[in-house]
């Protein structure tokens, strides 16, 4: 109320009436206050013409500044965070120097509605729920089951007989030909057989031991993926609200401006463009922050649409390691390399197991046979078996084995040529993510903010026309944006590389 007495005492003065400082309180504010216009020479005697028409231009332009610097300075002032510094850019947006990154003012702290969501416990949930990790664990468990199958003799076999002489009558105790006996025949197989299947079915374990493990870190990496999406495009959903809001601003002072007389309608048309297209962009926006929800759910193996909270915000820390370091932990930890290389030593095992089927298999039968008054019959029997189908059956088994060996050992050298590659590639990108985050966060954000200060104080004065204006606002929210997106592919590519090299790169803790 200050401000407005004041300003009737100016026009007061300007229109050269006594102003009614005692007036009541108005309830609506300064923008619908009425301005008194100068009253015509004839109803004024004692002024000229000049002056009359100074005064008219002197209360416009003082209520254009006015109604300037209350449309624009206290609205981005609003979107301060309350610890304000004294520099230029921090009473615009603070984040820029005042946070850790310069996201969307709104986002240090969540809605009372929505609790926090953290990174960990995301994980730990998803360890303990996703159906994949637990169909890996019980295929674990039956080929741990599997190994004493396989050294196992087959089983013995029992028989009964019966020897009579002729079918007209019983002759077991007539006849020293006939009897009742049984016999137990085992297979052994040549020597060394059941030791390679035995090693085999180990082998084969370890192998599905290090697939689980592969899966586990590829469940991680998904899910921080998916985490630091769904930071991107909640944080990008509340910096174009707050660029709507700004807009709006800039549309109210424009359009004020168009009444007094000192802007233009097209300016106002485009305001009005700009606000739609970011009600356009926040569509599909918001309609890819339920995606990568229900993704998460997926995983977690809970329904699509669970709420799952706030994603807190991303840190941000430099790679304090280099391209050979990360190449030698993956060649050493590695799951996916050491499956391959154990799918090499199964496939060996395998060539051995067909060169030893090149050999027989024995069987050893012991028997008795009961006949009556008459001496027991007693036997014991050795057989061979004849490799009859060797050239069939033994030798392209052996064909076999030594083609997949052949395989196992190429595909390891392509898929460590791969890791490396991948390696590679994803380092690379963390480390252009992290120059750019550091550029927008030290440099171009500050430097757009100063310029958009710049812009607003000059627009207010009619220094600078609305194109430069909007450019400006549309310059500074942009790079706010992709600061945040690359911040987001920061996360992902480290991520990457912690899934390829097994070990940890980044923690929910940082700069």
């Amino acid at each position: 109320m200050k401000v407005e007495k004041f300003f009737r005492l100016i026009f007061s003065f300007l229109d050269r009436r006594p102003c009614r400082l005692g007036c009541a309180h108005l309830t609506s504010p300064p923008l619908s206050c009425p301005i008194r216009q100068p009253r015509s020479i004839p109803s004024r005697p004692d002024r000229s013409p000049q002056l009359s028409l100074f005064s008219a231009a002197m209360s416009r332009l003082l209520l254009v500044i006015f109604l300037a610097s209350l449309t624009f300075l206290t609205p981005l002032s609003a979107l301060s965070h309350p610890s304000r510094s004294a520099s230029p850019p921090d009473r615009i947006f603070p984040a820029t120097h005042s946070q850790t990154s310069p996201t969307s003012a709104s986002q240090t702290s969540p809605t009372p509605t929505e609790p926090q969501l953290r990174l960990d416990d995301l994980i730990k949930l998803a360890l303990e729920r996703n159906p994949d990790l637990r169909s890996l664990s019980a295929r674990l468990e039956a080929e741990k089951f599997r190994i004493p199958i396989e050294k196992s003799l087959p089983d013995p076999v029992l028989s009964f007989s019966l020897k009579n002489m002729g079918l007209d009558s019983f002759s077991v105790g007539k006849e020293e030909m006939s009897g009742v006996g049984f016999s137990l025949a085992q297979t052994v197989p040549f020597p060394g057989k059941l030791r390679l299947k035995g090693e085999i079915a180990v082998t084969r374990a370890l192998r599905t031991e290090q697939l689980l493990k592969a899966s586990t870190l590829t469940l991680v990496r998904r899910i921080k993926e998916l985490y630091s999406k769904l930071f991107y495009y909640q944080e990008a959903i509340e910096i174009l609200q707050a660029k709507a809001e700004v807009l709006k601003k800039t549309l109210e002072t424009t359009e004020t401006r168009y009444s007094v007389g000192t802007g233009i309608q097209s300016d106002i048309f485009k305001a009005r463009v700009e606000i739609s297209r970011i009600e356009e962009m926040l569509i599909p926006m918001r309609q890819m922050a339920k995606t990568i929800k229900g993704e998460i759910n997926s995983l977690l193996d809970l329904p699509l649409q669970n709420p799952l909270g706030r994603p807190q915000e991303l840190n941000f820390s430099r790679l304090q390691i280099n391209l050979d370091d990360l190449i030698s932990r993956a060649e050493q930890n590695s799951p996916t390399l050491k499956e391959a290389e154990l799918m090499i030593e199964e496939n060996a095992k395998k060539v051995a197991l067909a060169r030893k089927e090149l050999y027989p298999n024995f069987m050893i039968q012991v028997g008795k046979e009961f006949k009556g008054p008459f001496k027991d019959m007693y036997e014991v029997m050795v057989g061979v078996e004849i490799p009859l189908y060797l050239k069939t059956k033994q030798k392209n088994m052996l064909r076999e084995s030594t083609s997949n060996l052949s395989s196992a050992k190429s595909s390891y050298a392509s898929m460590k040529n791969d890791l490396s590659s991948m390696i590679n590639e994803n380092y690379l990108m963390a480390k252009t993510a992290e120059n750019l985050i550091r550029l927008y966060k030290e440099k171009i954000i500050p430097q757009a903010s100063l310029a958009l200060e710049s812009s607003l104080s000059n627009y207010s004065v009619g220094k600078v026309d609305f194109l430069t204006l909007l450019s400006d606002i549309d310059n500074l929210f942009s790079y706010r944006m992709e600061y945040l997106n690359q911040l987001s592919q920061f996360w992902i590519a480290c991520a990457k590389l912690e899934e390829l090299t097994a070990s940890t790169i980044i923690t929910e803790g940082g700069e």
